[in-house]
């Protein structure tokens, strides 16, 4: 019965709630893996597509910054050529002398300062023909130009040479054309400075201004510092103005755009935007490598809270398992007790448990509670049964002993032997004094032992040839209590069985030995012995009951299993030929108390 409760409770924990909230939680973890790595694949794709419109995006914007930048220098050439005292003073100069020369320089000169004082980009301005070499520096006044270097006689001849209008943007250093100049980079917008009532005709002198590159490099490094990005910026003739290469690296052009060589030989090709107007074009290349670098850490931060998700959610249904199934386990570990005997085992819950199990272990309590009640009405009716067959064993010893008693004092009698008849009246009385004495069912061994001297004796009265008895027991097993009249019987089966008709050489040694929790008595003798047929018969008769038999081996067995139980009772083993031993087995009850021991010596 309460087997097949612990089964339907393991089948109510997998019941529909308790495996309800099971499939949830692995959907949930199934959801959230799927969930995040479909997120994860988008949220990567887009950023890598992302990545490479912000960097197009930004080289756009540089493109339209520099066209910004380069409309508002032409604003000012454009301001710089509207003013016709510029024509007609550089026209009049080379023919002018003296005062009106130096009235015109001077004039030059304030043109040049309105031009520097109206945009801070530009550091210098510079206006050369063979006549005229004019140069003005912002808050330096101290440095002239070298008008007779390489650099700018080339330049004045190319522009000197132009047969029409057009503006040169180049960058170049100013030591190149300065004197004491720094190795700083300079951006130089060169144009040819023409008579404007001429359409054609030589020009009337070279116009240089000097811009500092601190706007152009700022815009550049805009979009530069991106490190998802390498650009470089080159002029009409493919110069590198800005950008850096590393060692071992250099620009290819090829089919109107570049690659860029790296140090391991590798051609990574890049894109170019031209930039209109000046002739020059920005080369960038996007660097996938770093691009993919920043996804993948992306990528490990997402499978880190991807993971700390699902791990979440395991912890979750872990946790949300163990409250259903701890009230299931708890009462499966009551119900084991109660299986393995313990009636006193009760469930008992906490009032946060759900109403189900609260009945459940309420039902199971009202089970233990009546099964208890029937078990114990079981072993009292037991009890009281054993208690009579018991007393129907003793009462049955009693009549057997002094029926044989009897007869042997009649057979004295006959003979006119009263000597025997006296004595032996006089050990029959010690005997019966022995066995009727008070109700105790349990007395000392020493007790059972000195019953067995007074019955040798009496039986060895009865014969010529006397039974030698010998014993070997410890000292401290004779004060251990066993049942009354449980050693005698098998005395009497000696004599009775083992050595009759000739009692010659005839020896029983009874012994005793602790083993554990248990008491064994032996009870040896070197009779005729028992053949092998009727030793199993015996062994079996050992287990039947028959209350219309006289007293015998299986009624010695039944007492001790009536009385103890069944790890308890007699054995008997014997060889023919050689004797039989007979060993009980009884439990350790220890001394006497007391007042029993005082009772028993009165």
């Amino acid at each position: 019965m309460i087997s097949a409760f612990i089964k339907r409770i393991r089948l109510l924990a997998g019941s529909f709630r308790f495996s309800l909230i099971l499939f949830y939680s692995l959907l949930l973890c199934i959801s959230l893996a799927v969930a995040g790595g479909a997120s994860s694949a988008l949220f990567l794709h887009t950023m890598y597509e992302q990545s490479i419109h912000q960097v197009d995006a930004a080289a756009e914007q540089f493109e339209n910054s520099m066209t910004i930048y380069f409309d508002d220098v032409s604003g000012y050439i454009k301001s710089f050529l509207a003013d016709e005292r510029v024509y007609k003073d550089i026209r009049d100069y080379s023919s002018l002398t003296g005062y009106a020369k130096h009235s015109a320089y001077t004039s030059i000169s304030a043109q040049i300062a309105r031009v520097l004082n109206g945009n801070d980009n530009i550091s210098d301005v510079l206006i050369f023909n063979d006549a005229l070499q004019l140069n003005c520096v912002r808050d330096s006044q101290g440095i002239t130009a070298k008008f007779n270097a390489p650099f700018l006689q080339g330049l004045k001849d190319d522009l000197m040479s132009s047969q029409r209008f057009s503006v040169r943007f180049l960058v170049a250093q100013q030591s190149d054309y300065i004197y004491s100049g720094s190795p700083d980079s300079h951006l130089l917008v060169c144009f040819p400075l023409r008579d404007y009532r001429y359409a054609e005709g030589a020009p009337l002198a070279a116009v240089i201004f000097e811009y500092k590159l601190d706007r152009l490099e700022k815009m550049f490094h805009s979009f530069a510092m991106s490190d998802q990005c390498r650009s470089f910026l080159l002029d009409a003739d493919n110069n590198l103005i800005l950008g850096a290469l590393d060692e071992n690296e250099s620009l290819i052009p090829k089919n109107h755009a570049f690659s860029l060589i790296e140090s391991d030989g590798k051609a990574v090709p890049l894109t170019r935007i031209d930039i209109p107007d000046i002739d020059w074009h920005l080369e960038y290349m996007i660097r996938t490598d770093v691009i993919h670098s920043h996804i993948h850490t992306y990528l490990h931060i997402l499978l880190c809270i991807l993971l700390a998700m699902i791990l979440l959610s395991v912890v979750v249904s872990v946790l949300l398992g163990n409250f259903f199934s701890k009230p299931f386990n708890r009462l499966q570990g009551v119900m084991e007790r109660l299986a393995s005997g313990d009636l006193s085992a009760r469930f008992h819950h906490p009032e946060r448990y759900y109403s189900e199990f609260i009945a459940l272990g309420n039902g199971f309590n009202d089970m233990a509670e009546q099964l208890e009640s029937l078990l114990d009405d079981m072993y009292k009716a037991s009890l009281l049964q054993n208690q009579a067959e018991l007393s129907a064993i003793r009462s049955k010893i009693n009549p057997h002993f002094f029926y044989n008693a009897l007869q042997t004092i009649s057979s004295f009698a006959m003979l006119d032997d009263c000597d025997h008849v006296q004595q032996a009246v006089q050990l029959l009385g010690e005997q019966f004094e022995y066995i009727v004495y008070g109700d105790k069912e349990l007395v000392p061994l020493s007790l059972e032992i000195a019953h067995i001297n007074n019955y040798m004796e009496y039986q060895n009265l009865r014969r010529e040839h006397a039974v030698a008895l010998e014993y070997h027991i410890p000292p401290e097993l004779m004060a251990e209590r066993v049942s009354k009249l449980i050693v005698q019987p098998l005395i009497e089966n000696c004599i009775k069985h083992a050595f009759a008709p000739d009692f010659r050489n005839g020896r029983i040694l009874i012994s005793a030995e602790r083993r554990g929790e248990t008491l064994h008595i032996e009870v040896a003798d070197n009779g005729c012995g028992i053949s092998p047929e009727q030793l199993s018969a015996i062994r079996e008769s050992l287990h039947i009951t028959r209350p219309d038999r006289h007293i015998g081996l299986s009624s010695i067995h039944n007492r001790l299993h009536l009385r103890w139980g069944n790890r308890y009772g007699l054995s008997v083993d014997s060889t023919l030929g050689r004797g039989t031993v007979c060993t009980l087995i009884l439990p350790i009850l220890g001394e006497e108390p007391d007042d029993e021991n005082t009772n028993a010596d009165r």
